[in-house]
């Protein structure tokens, strides 16, 4: 009987380190540095929230992605400091009906100096289109392309 016990707490000691190991490596994952790697998509900020407008599930089925890389080319709208020290940079799009929203890393928003009507190119991570107040593409973890 003690036997038993003894194997399956064994047994259990051991799954628990097991999912313990693969919790801290997946915790501990580097994240991908976008402006380092190549872009997957090339395109302006005008083509990207046309193609999101035209139809979102084709749109998002072929951007959005934890590994896909956009190059984005387009004219600053705006420039908002966050409370994160992170800057949000809004790209014109040639439509008042919406825009793209670019979410810079903390140490891009450290040193870039942008200003407004200004033409830019960002890497980065689109997570898809909302529709709160208005039609926005949302792109996270940018950085600048010299």
């Amino acid at each position: 009987m003690k036997k038993k016990v003894l194997i399956t707490l064994g047994i259990i000691a051991v799954i628990g380190f097991i999912v313990g190991g693969i919790g801290l490596y997946l915790f501990f994952k580097p994240t991908k540095d976008f402006a380092k790697s190549k872009a997957d998509f090339t395109l302006t900020s005008d083509q990207l929230f046309a193609d999101f407008s035209k139809d979102e599930k084709v749109s998002t089925a072929k951007y959005v992605s934890n590994d896909k890389t956009l190059e984005i080319t387009g004219t600053v709208q705006s420039v908002t400091d966050n409370s994160d020290s992170t800057k949000t940079i809004i790209l014109s799009v040639g439509s008042p009906d919406g825009d793209i929203c670019c979410t810079l890393t903390k140490e891009q928003s450290l040193t870039a100096k942008i200003s407004e009507k200004q033409s830019i190119k960002l890497k980065g991570q689109c997570t898809g289109l909302q529709e709160l107040i208005a039609k926005e593409v949302i792109m996270i973890r940018c950085a600048i392309v010299e």
